[in-house]
C-alpha cells in the first residue's frame, strides 16, 4: 500500500467518525437580534417558591413587532394568551406591550436577553432562563 493510499484510508475514517460524532437534527437558534432571542419558553429560577415562577412563551415577531405569546399570571396562574408588541429597543432590551384578546393594554415590561440566548432579566431584576424553543404551553394545544 502506498502512501496516497494510507493517507486516504485515514482521511475516510476521520470523515467517517466526526460524521457519527456530530449531533443529529441538531437546531440552531437565531440569535441576530433581542427579538430572535426572546423566542420560545422562558422560566424564573428552580429555586423560586412555586406561587412565585413566571413562565414565558414568546412566539416569533413579525415585521411589524406583533407576536402570540403567553404568561402565566397571578391568581390562577393559568397560562394565558396575549398579543405581544415590541414598541420600543433600547440596544439589547426590549419594551414589550402585552394586550388582552380585546386589544385593550394590560402590561408592559422592558425584557434584556443575554447575548448568548440562554437568560434574560425581566422587568429590571427578574432572571428567566432559556429552557426550550416551545412558543406556547401544551395547555393553549
Amino acid at each position: 500500500m502506498n502512501t496516497l493510499e494510507k493517507i486516504f484510508i485515514v482521511l475516510v475514517f476521520f470523515v467517517i467518525t466526526i460524521s457519527a460524532c456530530s449531533p443529529k437534527n441538531k437546531t440552531t437558534r437565531d440569535l441576530s437580534t433581542p427579538s430572535k432571542i426572546i423566542v420560545g419558553h422562558w422560566r424564573s429560577p428552580d429555586d423560586w417558591p412555586e406561587e412565585w415562577v413566571l413562565e414565558w412563551y414568546f412566539g416569533n415577531f413579525d415585521e411589524n413587532g406583533n407576536a402570540r405569546c403567553f404568561s402565566n399570571d397571578p391568581p390562577d396562574r393559568e397560562s394565558k394568551p396575549y398579543t405581544c408588541q415590541i414598541y420600543e429597543v433600547q440596544e439589547n432590551r426590549l419594551w414589550i406591550r402585552f394586550l388582552m384578546e380585546d386589544g385593550k393594554k394590560k402590561y408592559q415590561f422592558p425584557f434584556t436577553p443575554s447575548n448568548d440566548g440562554q437568560t434574560m432579566i425581566f422587568d429590571d431584576d427578574v432572571p428567566l432562563d432559556y429552557i426550550d424553543s416551545t412558543t406556547e404551553p401544551e395547555s393553549a394545544n
